[in-house]
């Protein structure tokens, strides 16, 4: 009976420990899968925050970039505004340019043409001298001297005093 006995506390301490550590197995488990649950949650949480943060920063990046864009292509229309107005004060300025050679031609064409007729007036002048000179049998010289003598008769008899009423000077 000890035998059966012992034999019964062995087999029932061997069931025990079978089931003991079957329980504990199962237990374990149990643990590993809820603390592996939780470490999947706790991961994706992590995973979502993580992509939360990266289209937080993506839509700041992207309003960064629309911002310089923005401020980049105000400078290149401002710059672009600039290029039209040079552009258009460059073709003012040739227009003006032109038509100030057009003038000056103008101006050189009149002086040339006065200059000629300057010449001829002098040519006709000097035929008339020579003509008068013919005519009147006198030189220029002459006939500048008795014109002067002339003119000075005349004025002398301007300036005597006119008496009235007998030898009274007025």
């Amino acid at each position: 009976m000890i035998i059966g006995s012992l034999a019964g506390l062995t087999l029932g301490a061997g069931l025990g420990y079978f089931i003991f550590t079957s329980i504990l197995k199962k237990q374990a488990k149990e643990v590993l899968s809820k603390a592996e649950a939780k470490g999947e949650n706790i991961k994706e949480k992590k995973i979502l925050q993580a992509k939360e943060k990266f289209i937080q920063l993506k839509e700041k990046h992207s309003s960064e970039i629309k911002e310089r864009s923005a401020k980049v292509q105000s400078r290149e229309d401002r710059v672009r505004n600039e290029l039209n107005q040079l552009k258009k004060e460059q073709d003012r300025i040739k227009s003006s340019d032109n038509y100030i050679k057009k003038e000056k031609e103008k101006v050189e064409q009149r002086l040339g043409a006065l200059d000629n007729k300057g010449k001829e007036l002098e040519k006709n002048r000097q035929k008339s001298v020579e003509l008068l000179e013919k005519i009147s049998n006198m030189s220029a010289d002459d006939a500048k001297s008795a014109l002067q003598e002339q003119i000075l008769q005349e004025a002398k008899e301007i300036n005597k005093p006119k008496r009235k009423h007998g030898n009274i000077p007025l």
